[in-house]
Formats: C-alpha cells, sequence, structure tokens
C-alpha cells in the first residue's frame, strides 16, 4: 500500500516546523538580552514567549499517550 507521505518528508516537516519555533524563541530571547525594553514591549515578548509555551503543551497533548506522561496523583494523606 503506498502512502501518502513518506517518512523523509514527515521528518523534515518535523524538523522545519520545531526550527520555526526554535528559532522565533531565541529572537525573543535575545530582545530580554538586549535589554532596553520598554514595559510595553516586555509585555509583547512575555506573550509571546507564552504563546509558543502554549503551542508546545498542545503538541504534547494526548490524552492517550501525554508527553511527558502525566504522573498519576498521590491519594490524600
Amino acid at each position: 500500500m503506498a502512502r501518502p507521505v513518506s517518512w523523509d518528508a514527515l521528518l523534515a516537516a518535523f524538523d522545519g516546523e520545531t526550527t520555526r519555533i526554535a528559532n522565533k524563541i531565541q529572537r525573543l530571547l535575545d530582545q530580554i538580552i538586549a535589554g532596553g525594553m520598554t514595559e510595553l514591549e516586555e509585555d509583547e515578548v512575555q506573550a509571546s514567549l507564552q504563546a509558543q509555551v502554549d503551542r508546545l503543551k498542545l503538541v504534547g497533548a494526548d490524552p492517550v499517550e501525554p508527553i511527558p506522561p502525566v504522573e498519576p496523583e498521590a491519594p490524600p494523606a
């Protein structure tokens, strides 16, 4: 049976997306390190970083096999 997407294409797409996210995070960190930002700019950078964190959490949101695995809750003492 023919596969609609080859493994190489799938890995390239995954690599491209993770590289794009990593580059965006690096640009935001560079902005922070450069300093001299106004309070508004700091708020915008923080919001952008939070958006990336939220996006990455969505990528790992698999209720069947969460990444990272969810630890079972400890019974109440």
